[in-house]
């Protein structure tokens, strides 16, 4: 299973019809003081299964580590590789994460793991706003 697609945004769902809804794509967050606590961000991660994994359950980790490595958050779960039609099985995964707290400005990093393999990273950064330019 490969990660297609991994993204952060203000909003994002998926419709009746299967289509993924997403608003406020961003990388970057800018805050005036530190710890900064972001109150909502959605997460969205695409996957991408090939035939011979159709039936499988896939272990899924997804870790937010900061400059040094160090990681800030840890989430774990078994997601089942549906036997759909087709080549390929396309899999959406949207997590909101509430209250992320950023002790300081700098590089931050979702990994996002597939049996235990690194699959894709997302970068985040976290800055301070430039001053007002004077008149």
């Amino acid at each position: 299973m490969e990660v297609r697609l991994a993204l952060t945004a203000d909003y994002a769902n998926v419709s009746q019809e299967g289509k993924l809804n997403v608003m406020g794509i961003f990388s970057r967050i800018l805050s005036q003081q530190y710890p900064a606590t972001h109150p909502l961000m959605h997460l969205v991660l695409v996957f991408t299964a090939e035939a011979n994994e159709k039936g499988q359950t896939k272990d899924v980790r997804i870790r937010l580590v900061d400059g040094d490595g160090k990681a800030m958050m840890d989430l774990n779960g078994q997601f089942p590789v549906p036997d759909s039609p087709g080549p390929t099985v396309e899999l959406q995964q949207i997590f909101a994460l509430q209250m992320l707290q950023f002790p300081q400005p700098g590089q931050y990093e979702f990994q996002i793991l597939v049996d235990g393999k690194m699959r894709s990273t997302l970068p985040l950064e976290l800055a301070t706003p430039a001053p007002p330019l004077g008149l």
